[in-house]
């Protein structure tokens, strides 16, 4: 790097018979270029001025290089290169020992570039990049104190990932995210990179879901859409639906209360705009007491188990008021004691029923209300003696 010759005064100094300084002195001061040992080991080459590592210098460590570049009173000041196991960690500007200006940080044990950007002090202020291993692009935007606070991310594709604010390296505030394949995914706010607050999520550039968000997930007031449709207006928890809400499938429509992504509660059922039911709703079926409806007319009012009429309840004839059948169901079938009217509300059948037909002890009457016989059925046919 550097050689005493017989116009400069060099010289050898030595500390408990090791040497500890080799090169050019001036008024007993290093000064010209010199190298430092420590242990027997060389730990800086370059130039010195008054004792002060000044101009070019080469750091060492276990006598690798550790530091090539600039330097002023002692400290690091200018370009330089940051080694470590033989490979650049940092190279750029410095300012007092510190990384100051523009300069490049590298994938540990690589040469390949991470980031290349301004420092203030050792953490990153000012607009910088960051790259994949591959060389794409993955970071661009503005950092303080180490952390970037807004700019754009990217897939490994080139794509754009995200646009907007950050805090503390993570999506925050109003911005956006798109999928891999470049087609916008969210709009709307972050929180702790996570969506939080009002936000609209869309799927093949159409509007999925415009509504309320909590850590990441659909929550509060929200609107499902498919195919620019509206399909759900309501509440949702945990990315489900639950509480109040309307869901819109087909010529379907219900009103009511939801719990995980199911109908459960109290509800209403519209078909065609025509009122079709309306009561207790378990896990999407009808399920407790409710009430059908034909033409906007009551055909069935009483108890349901898991989409069927089951346990006490009351059939109607069609566009009537009038009683068709009172009494017990199982499955959709009258079963147990019940009685069957004729339309003039006079009693038809009275008595036991087995899968919709009169099976046990009953009684029959004709349309004036006559007995016609009492005993026993079996499956709609009179046992007779």
């Amino acid at each position: 790097m550097g050689n005493c010759n017989i116009k400069k005064e060099c010289k050898v100094i030595k500390s408990n018979n090791q040497i500890i300084y080799k090169g050019e002195i001036k008024y007993k001061k290093k000064h010209g270029y010199g190298v430092e040992f420590k242990n027997s080991k060389k730990i800086y080459e370059g130039y010195f001025i008054n004792n002060l590592k000044m101009g070019y210098g080469i750091l060492y460590e276990n006598d690798n290089i550790y530091f090539t570049g600039q330097f002023e009173n002692n400290m690091k000041n200018g370009y330089g290169i940051l080694y470590s196991n033989k490979c650049k960690i940092y190279e750029g500007e410095y300012i007092n020992d510190k990384k100051h200006g523009l300069g490049n940080l590298f994938f540990n044990q690589t040469n390949i570039i991470y980031f290349i950007g301004y420092f203030k002090f050792n953490t990153k202020n000012g607009p910088g990049k960051v790259y994949y291993n591959n060389g794409n692009l993955k970071i661009e935007g503005t950092y303080e104190n180490d952390n970037l606070i807004k700019g754009s991310a990217y897939y490994d594709n080139g794509n754009l990932k995200y646009t907007g604010l950050y805090k503390n390296n993570k999506y925050t505030g109003e911005s956006i995210l798109y999928y891999e394949d470049g087609t916008i995914c969210y709009k709307g706010m972050f929180s702790n990179g996570l969506k939080n607050g009002s936000g609209i999520l869309y799927q093949n550039n159409n509007i999925e879901y415009d509504g309320s968000f909590l850590n990441d997930c659909k929550e509060g007031f929200g609107i499902l859409y498919e195919n620019n449709k509206i399909i759900y207006r309501g509440n949702f928890k945990n990315n489900f639906k639950s509480g109040h809400g309307e869901l819109f499938l087909n010529n379907t429509h219900y009103i009511g209360s939801f719990e995980n992504d199911f109908k459960d509660g109290y509800g209403k059922i519209y078909n065609n705009n025509n009122l079709y039911y309306t009561g207790r709703f378990k896990n999407n079926n009808k399920h407790g007491l409710g009430k059908l409806y034909k033409n906007n007319k009551i055909i069935y009012e009483g108890n349901f188990y898991n989409n069927s009429k089951d346990g006490y309840g009351t059939l109607y004839y069609t566009n009537t008021s009038i009683i068709q059948y009172n009494g017990e169901w199982i499955n959709d079938m009258r079963s147990g004691y019940g009685t069957l009217y004729y339309k003039n509300k006079n009693i038809l059948y009275k008595g036991q029923w087995e899968n919709n037909c009169a099976h046990g002890l009953g009684e029959e009457f004709d349309i004036n209300g006559n007995l016609v016989y009492k005993g026993e059925w079996f499956y709609n046919e009179k046992k007779m003696l």
